[in-house]
C-alpha cells in the first residue's frame, strides 16, 4: 500500500520549515524511526523520522524548499520490502554544520493513507520508470539526477555545493550552460566611473524571519519605560563570598535573576501574559524567566522554569546549560516556552542604557547595562563605586507608572542589599 507521509507538527507554534537535507533516495529501503530529511524551523533543527518500513517511492519537495506542516513530504510503499540479507549501506549523511536536536517526541504524522477512490492515486507504472536504472552512489538530489539525465550529462563528474558534497540542480545546470554556450567574450574592462554596484541581496533565514516578525509584533505594544543606576559594591562582595568555596563561579546575572524573581512574586502584574483580543491579564503563580541569548542564528530566549523554588548556584547551572544549548542549536521549543518574564544582558557587550522589546505576550522586560566605576555622593562626600544602569520596559495598557517606579525601586534595593535576599528566601 502506498503511504502519504506528511511534514509532522515538531512543536507548538511551528506552521512551517525549510528543508535543510532529504536524507534518504529514492527507491532506497527505509525503516521506521529512519530519518528521511532534515528541516530547519524558526526555533530548531530537527530531524524528520518516517513512522512506515517500506521503500521510498519519491520526495515531494526538493531541498531549499519551504514545507507547510500537513503538507506531503515523500510517498513510501509498504509492501516493497526487502526481506533478502543485504549488506548494510551507509545512510546518508547528516549535516554536521546545523544543530539537530529534535524537539521533544514528533506527534503522529497520521493520515498517510491516500485515498480509496482514483483521486490521487499514484501511477505506480511511472514511478517504476522514474526509478529504475543503475544506482549510483553519488551524492545528488533526485532533481539534480533527472536534469543530468536529460542533458546527457555524468553526474559522477561534477563537484556538489550542497550538504555533504551533495549534487544540487544549480550544480548540474552549471554543467548544462558549459556545454551548450559557445564561450562568451571577453567584456571589456570598464572605467573606473563605469563600475556597477556590488550590492548583496540575501534572503533572511527561516530564523531571522521568525525574528523579524516577533520584533513587530513587540513595536506594536505601547510601551514605557524607567531607568535606575544601581550601586552594586555590597553586591560584588556578596559574589565573591559565594565563589570563594564554589568550584563553580556563578557570574552576576543569576544574582539578578533570583532577585528578579522576588521582585515579580511581590508585583504580580509583572509576571504575566496581556491578550489583547480578549483584554485579558493572566498571571502566574510559576515565575519563568526567559533569558535573552545572542547567537550565530540571531537571538533566543530560553527559559528558566520555577526560579522561585530554586537558589543563585540552582539558576547558574540551568542558565549556563540553556546557554550553551541555544548558541550550538540543540536548544529544543520546550525550553524557550512557557516564559513570564525577560531579563536582557546587553552590558555584556559593553551597552551602558537601552530600551528593550518586550517579548509579546509578556508585559515587561528588564534590561541590564555594563558595570562600570563611577563616582557617587554618600554622605555628602565623593567617593568611588561600582555602578550599573538598570532599565525597565512595561507594557502601559496593563501597568501604570506607579507600580512600575515601584517594581525597578524594589528589584534595586535587592541588588543594593544582596543579604535581603536571604532575608526574602526565608
Amino acid at each position: 500500500m502506498l503511504y502519504e507521509f506528511k511534514f509532522p507538527d515538531v512543536g507548538e507554534g511551528v506552521h512551517e520549515g525549510k528543508v535543510l537535507q532529504l536524507t534518504k533516495a529514492p527507491g532506497e529501503q527505509v525503516l521506521e524511526g529512519d530519518i528521511i530529511a532534515v528541516v530547519e524551523t524558526d526555533k530548531v533543527v530537527a530531524e524528520i523520522p518516517t513512522s512506515k518500513t517500506g521503500k521510498l517511492i519519491k520526495y515531494t519537495i526538493s531541498e531549499g524548499q519551504i514545507i507547510e506542516v500537513g503538507k506531503t513530504l515523500a510517498f513510501i510503499d509498504d509492501e516493497v520490502i526487502d526481506t533478502a540479507p543485504v549488506k548494510e549501506t551507509p545512510k546518508a549523511p547528516v549535516l554536521t554544520d546545523q544543530s539537530t536536536g529534535v524537539v521533544g517526541q514528533l506527534e503522529d504524522a497520521g493520515n498517510f493513507v491516500l485515498p480509496a477512490s482514483g483521486e490521487g492515486v499514484v501511477d505506480r507504472t511511472s514511478e517504476a520508470i522514474t526509478l529504475s536504472g543503475t544506482v549510483t552512489k553519488v551524492l545528488a538530489t533526485p532533481l539534480a539526477r533527472k536534469i543530468a539525465s536529460q542533458n546527457g550529462i555524468d553526474i559522477s563528474g561534477i563537484k556538489g555545493s550542497g550538504p555533504a558534497g551533495r549534487v544540487t540542480r544549480e550544480d548540474v545546470l552549471k554543467q548544462v550552460n558549459l556545454k551548450t554556450s559557445p564561450q562568451a567574450p571577453r567584456p571589456e574592462t570598464p572605467h573606473a566611473h563605469q563600475s556597477p554596484r556590488q550590492d548583496i541581496i540575501e534572503q533572511l533565514p527561516t530564523i531571522r524571519k521568525t525574528i523579524a516578525a516577533n520584533m513587530q509584533k513587540s513595536s506594536e505594544i505601547p510601551t514605557a519605560s524607567f531607568h535606575e543606576q544601581c550601586t552594586l559594591d555590597e553586591t560584588v562582595k556578596f559574589r565573591k563570598i559565594i565563589n570563594q568555596n564554589s568550584p563553580e563561579k556563578i557570574s552576576y546575572l543569576p544574582i539578578y535573576i533570583k532577585a528578579l524573581s522576588i521582585s515579580l512574586k511581590a508585583f504580580s502584574v509583572f509576571n504575566a501574559t496581556f491578550d489583547p483580543q480578549k483584554m485579558e491579564l493572566r498571571k502566574y503563580k510559576d515565575i519563568n524567566i526567559g533569558i535573552a541569548v545572542d547567537t550565530e542564528k540571531g537571538l533566543m530566549v530560553p527559559v528558566i522554569k520555577n526560579v522561585e523554588t530554586k537558589n543563585i548556584k540552582e539558576i547558574n547551572q540551568e542558565m549556563k546549560q540553556l546557554i550553551s544549548k541555544a548558541r550550538d542549536g540543540s536548544i529544543t521549543l520546550a525550553e524557550m516556552r512557557e516564559g513570564t518574564f525577560t531579563i536582557t544582558n546587553y552590558g555584556s557587550f559593553g551597552g551602558l542604557y537601552g530600551n528593550p522589546l518586550i517579548l509579546p505576550p509578556q508585559v515587561g522586560i528588564l534590561g541590564v547595562g555594563r558595570i562600570h566605576d563611577a563616582p557617587i555622593i554618600k554622605n555628602g562626600e565623593i567617593i568611588p563605586a561600582t555602578i550599573q544602569p538598570i532599565s525597565l520596559v512595561f507594557d502601559h495598557r496593563v501597568v501604570d507608572g506607579a507600580p512600575a517606579s515601584n517594581f525597578i525601586t524594589h528589584f534595586k534595593s535587592l541588588l543594593e542589599d544582596p543579604y535581603k535576599l536571604l532575608i526574602e528566601l526565608n
